[in-house]
């Protein structure tokens, strides 16, 4: 039996407009209108998430930083809704790298590392144009000093310039969160040394949700990656992109509801679409409380490895 074929934005507008008495699957101009109100949808799972104050485990996410020696002060990713954890990764084995594509990265010529443990870490690029790029060594050839990593470098081939300088790990440690009133009360803010905590700013209590950026302390002395585990706000995430391309299957019976109790309403069908569009939030509802997270227990400062 084949599998069934990815649900995209196009047949999901086209499925809903079938179902709402258009047999073609609607004009041109409906199909517009269609995948804008697929736009509204997320908004409505994101303040479903809001109501119940959940975070949602399909919009779980990782992304990678590097610190700058006596710099405290960090973004939260761009499309961050709740920070869950910030790790600090070190390692000894730095270099500059010669060469770096999406899929391997040439090391420096005097790098000693062996292919037994290289393999299987993750290196991190601390400056360059590819500064924050990072990913899993799969395969490394000691010979030519070629890293094969996967998954493939965020950033485009062609954005690398030659100036990329690397980490690879071999220490993992896990941050302590605070409240930032903890950091405000501290004699020494600015003390300057490896960071072991993380304040969120911008809140009076550590269990709020994140607003832009976090603090480090001590002040960072060195360059360090930093691995921050996140919840995407998903209002913030295009409708092309590959998490949205995943989340169509998942979300499709909700996406479906929604294009059509909006276009039943739009086409005065006032009985059925108000039927529809109680089913559509009673469908949200389910679906945000069946995917919530576990809430997390504040976590100590761990070592790995």
């Amino acid at each position: 039996m084949a599998i069934p074929t990815q649900p995209s934005l196009a047949t999901i507008a086209t499925d809903a407009l079938k179902l709402a008495g258009y047999p073609d699957g609607g004009s041109a101009t409906q199909q517009t209108v269609a995948q804008q109100w697929v736009e509204e949808a997320k908004m409505d799972i994101q303040n479903m998430a809001d109501k119940y104050d959940v975070q949602l485990k399909s919009l779980f996410a990782t992304a990678y930083g590097v610190t700058t020696d006596a710099v405290s002060r960090y973004a939260n990713p761009d499309d961050c809704s709740n920070v869950y954890s910030v790790s600090l990764l070190k390692g000894d084995h730095e270099g500059t790298a010669t060469a770096v594509t999406q899929t391997a990265i040439t090391l420096a010529a005097d790098e000693d590392i062996s292919a037994g443990d290289a393999e299987g870490r993750i290196i991190i690029l601390t400056s360059g144009t590819g500064v924050g790029n990072a990913s899993q060594i799969s395969d490394y050839n000691a010979t030519t000093k070629v890293a094969t990593v996967t998954p493939r470098m965020a950033t485009d081939t062609g954005s690398y310039d030659g100036t990329e300088n690397y980490m690879i790990v071999d220490n993992h440690q896990i941050l302590t969160k605070h409240n930032s009133r903890v950091l405000d009360e501290t004699i020494n803010p600015w003390f300057s040394d490896e960071p072991v905590e993380w304040f969120p700013q911008g809140q009076g209590n550590a269990d709020d949700d994140e607003t832009g950026e976090f603090e480090l302390y001590p002040t960072p002395d060195d360059t360090y990656g930093l691995k921050i585990r996140y919840y995407i706000n998903i209002t913030l995430v295009d409708l092309a992109s590959n998490l949205m391309k995943t989340l169509y299957r998942k979300w499709y019976p909700l996406l479906i509801r929604k294009v059509l109790y909006r276009q039943l309403k739009l086409d005065r069908d006032a009985e059925r679409g108000a039927a529809e569009e109680s089913t559509f939030f009673q469908l949200v509802e389910d679906y945000v409380l069946n995917d919530k997270s576990i809430e997390r227990k504040e976590v100590s400062k761990a070592q790995y490895f």
